[in-house]
């Protein structure tokens, strides 16, 4: 992803491993928001900076 001079929000479930991980690490590489939906936070997450910010969830519950 390419760097631009407008930063987005963006927000990614399941984002704290595998392909969820990597999409969070591109998005944040390129000067992005992003809002991570897990049930579990991750070391690799809290890493990546203020710019980056877990939200404990499961989205297989409604009221989550």
């Amino acid at each position: 992803m390419q760097q631009s001079d407008k930063s987005r929000t963006v927000i990614v479930t399941g984002g704290t491993r595998g392909i969820g991980l990597e999409i969070v690490k591109a998005f944040a590489a390129a000067g992005d928001f992003v809002v991570v939906g897990a049930r579990e936070n991750s070391s690799e997450i809290q890493a990546l900076g203020e710019r980056v910010r877990f939200v404990a969830m499961d989205v297989r519950r409604e009221e989550d």
